[in-house]
């Protein structure tokens, strides 16, 4: 259980900062998921709105590394499990009913038109289990991340940074029919800690009902990586920056002159850190405003 909450925590904080979006609300302060307060007798407003549940959600690079010496492990693919398996079940006990978490794009309205602006919120709203067919509700209290996405039907909607991937297979670029957001830097409060994440962009491509190659993309600075403190009971208490290759992970023992910094790259303002590549796929579900 400590695993898997420090696993979301992350995952959940990752992704919404890496969208470009800016909010007047604190996601890490206020209740996700299944702990999220429902309000079944607020009335439900009309609304055009379009939203896309979150179904899949995956570290693609950089990857994390966890232990000592000469054991250290690529922990990536555990932590995409769990990531990805939050979002499908109802882990309470007894089950209640909800999803232990959930994170959807919501559009105001969805249209499709060659070179449309879209009005999009990524928000962690209450979704029903099983999420085969999940129903979504928002409320006012819901953290919701205002930024606008541009319709392409041609070309890709988000590109890799040339040296910045080292995850081989590489990232799945989205492609038209797609959308993306322009580039901006965000703030945002995790674990304690505030983080700036430059450069930060999200894109998705679409099929019918389904978001299938969505790519978030965003420059995590080496200052703020160091300056959140992960706390596993029992196991370490050691920065973030410790997972990961460049920053103190057991990894860097692997460090060569082909590879002097690791994953470390350099940001757009000069900045050592890490360009941070999370992928998910979500489909669209019945969505209610209260």
């Amino acid at each position: 259980m400590i695993w898997r909450r420090w696993f979301w925590g992350f995952w959940a904080a990752g992704l919404a900062s890496g969208c470009g979006m800016s909010s007047a609300t604190d996601p890490l302060e206020t209740p996700m998921g299944s702990d999220a307060p429902v309000q079944p007798d607020a009335p439900v407003a009309s609304s055009t709105a379009t939203a896309f549940r979150f179904n899949r959600l995956m570290l693609a690079d950089p990857h994390l590394w966890f232990g000592q010496g000469d054991l250290c492990f690529d922990i990536t693919d555990s932590v995409n499990t769990v990531a990805t398996n939050v979002l499908e079940v109802d882990g309470s006990k007894p089950a209640d009913g909800l999803l232990d978490g959930s994170i959807a794009l919501v559009f105001h309205p969805f249209d499709p038109s060659p070179g449309k602006a879209l009005a999009v919120d990524l928000e962690v709203p209450v979704c029903t289990a099983p999420a085969t067919s999940s129903t979504c509700t928002a409320t006012a209290a819901t953290p919701k991340y205002d930024m606008t996405a541009t319709v392409q039907t041609s070309g890709d909607c988000l590109e890799l940074i040339d040296g910045t991937v080292s995850a081989k297979p590489a990232p799945v670029v989205p492609s038209a029919p797609c959308f993306g957001t322009a580039s901006t830097t965000i703030k945002l409060n995790f674990l304690g800690a505030d983080i700036t994440l430059a450069d930060a962009q999200g894109a998705a491509s679409w099929d019918g009902d389904r978001l299938d190659v969505g790519l978030i993309r965003g420059f995590l600075s080496l200052a703020d990586a160091e300056a959140i403190v992960i706390d596993i009971p029992g196991f370490l208490t050691a920065p973030l920056a410790h997972f990961l290759y460049g920053g103190g992970s057991c990894h860097d023992s692997q460090i060569s002159g082909d590879h002097p910094m690791g994953d470390m790259d350099v940001g757009p303002d000069g900045e050592m850190g890490w360009y941070v590549y999370v992928t998910f796929s979500a489909e669209k579900v019945p969505y209610a405003e209260k």
